[in-house]
């Protein structure tokens, strides 16, 4: 599973946002990208911030678009999409910091044994 993942410029604060693989179509047309893979790649808020707000306008302005790539599996639906990608700008917006993603879920539980390569 991939995921988005931020760490917050203030206190040692981080989030990450599961990406569904049935919302992988839905959410590269939204960003307009072919992968989500290292969409991000350690972005800044401030570089991150027009990127998904790019995104979260799509929902409404291309929204037949986007429901077309909808999975009938995907309960959250455009909405519920849409507000996934605000949860993400509200983070950014509020602790700063920067985001990565999509990588694989893995790297983030991989335990730190402080060997480098």
């Amino acid at each position: 599973m991939k995921v988005f993942h931020a760490v917050a410029s203030i206190a040692s604060c981080e989030s990450s946002w599961t990406i569904q693989p049935y919302r992988e179509r839905l959410w590269c047309a939204a960003f307009q990208v072919d992968s989500l893979d290292g969409l991000f790649d350690m972005a800044v808020a401030t570089d991150a911030l027009p990127v998904l707000n790019a995104a979260i306008s799509r929902f409404d302005t291309h929204t037949e678009e986007l429901r077309a790539l909808l999975d009938p599996q995907d309960f959250a639906v455009l909405r519920g999409n849409q507000r996934i990608l605000k949860g993400m700008r509200k983070f950014l917006l509020r602790c700063g910091g920067h985001i990565s993603g999509a990588i694989d879920k893995d790297e983030l539980d991989a335990p730190d044994n402080g060997d480098e390569e």
